[in-house]
């Protein structure tokens, strides 16, 4: 989700720190200013070599720590189930000020400058930002700036009661490392990671786990199918009425398969509460508050204690 030019805000000099203005950063620029910069952000945006720009950390960052919470350049709603889409995109961008319109324009999409559409670059650098069922998703200035790993370090994840995006680190993060979020979901293999990835975003993933080869890739591509038959296997429609009978045995071996792909284990935070669910069930207390406070836990880590998500599991745990 890189790009070729970085329009940004920065602060004026000898102006108070809430006033900004919005400057380029030329091509060929390898870092910016801190003062190009919101305040107190522990990261920078740089140069990586053969992604464009993306996030540097500036200084170590602890698992859980909150590294932006940004609100949208252009936001659209319903936007996956819209007879025509791209209607509903050229809409929200069009209806973006000068500024928030140069920054939108300064983002990458694939294929290059040349082909840059409003929708190519919204495909390339939207996010979710849907929450209640719906299907919404929103481009930002700089968590779009975000590159993937499918080993990632950080998460983004929308705060619907803030309505910004928000980025933690899922993972310590040493100064001077790149940040950077999975594009996809657990439970592809590296073939299909690269496919999807190719397909939608016109990059080959040279990650550390699509970088196995021989047996390595092959556990690790049978963890990840493994973790596709869970997903299968404990999908309750959606709607968190029902568990199945062997949840707490499922997902205690899909924690242990993220571990050892060397994922994120609090991905796993929902699944947890389907265990919790469970256990209650089975009327099995003891162990129905041990699942729900590691889903707390693990959810806080990746989303925030204002998450509505985080709120909602600490209300189990208190009850």
């Amino acid at each position: 989700m890189s790009g070729d030019e970085l329009l940004v805000l920065a602060r004026s000099r000898g102006t108070g720190a809430s006033e900004w203005q919005w400057r380029t950063v030329p091509n060929g620029a390898t870092n910016l200013p801190s003062s190009y910069m919101p305040a107190g952000v522990p990261f920078h945006v740089a140069c990586v070599p053969g992604k464009g720009f993306g996030l540097v950390a500036s200084r170590r960052l602890q698992a859980g720590m909150r590294l932006l919470a940004e609100a949208p350049l252009a936001y659209c709603n319903r936007v996956d189930e819209a007879e025509d889409a791209n209607v509903l995109i050229r809409a929200a961008v069009g209806a973006l000020d000068g500024p928030s319109r140069a920054s939108y324009d300064a983002l990458s999409q694939h294929g290059g400058p040349a082909t840059k559409t409003v929708e190519g670059i919204w495909h390339s650098n939207a996010l979710p930002a849907g929450g209640e069922g719906r299907m919404a998703a929103a481009t930002y200035a700089l968590i779009s700036r975000t590159n993937h790993s499918c080993r990632p370090n950080a998460h983004t994840a929308w705060n619907e009661k803030t309505g910004r995006q928000t980025l933690h680190a899922a993972q310590p993060i040493a100064e001077g490392d790149e940040i950077l979020i999975s594009y996809l979901e657990p439970g592809l293999t590296r073939d299909e990671r690269r496919a999807q990835l190719r397909a939608r975003f016109g990059f080959k993933c040279a990650c550390a786990l699509c970088s196995l080869e021989g047996a390595a890739l092959a556990r690790s591509d049978a963890r990840q199918r493994r973790i596709s038959e869970i997903d299968a296997i404990t999908d309750d429609g959606g709607d968190g009425t029902t568990a199945h009978p062997r949840m707490a045995e499922l997902v205690r071996e899909k924690l242990e398969l993220l571990v050892a792909e060397e994922l994120p284990r609090e991905w796993g935070h929902m699944d947890m509460a389907c265990a919790f669910a469970r256990c209650v069930v089975d009327g099995d207390v003891g162990q129905a508050k041990v699942w729900i406070r590691d889903a707390a836990t693990s959810a806080r880590v990746l989303l925030g204690s204002d998450s509505p998500t985080v709120l909602g599991l600490e209300a189990y745990v208190r009850r």
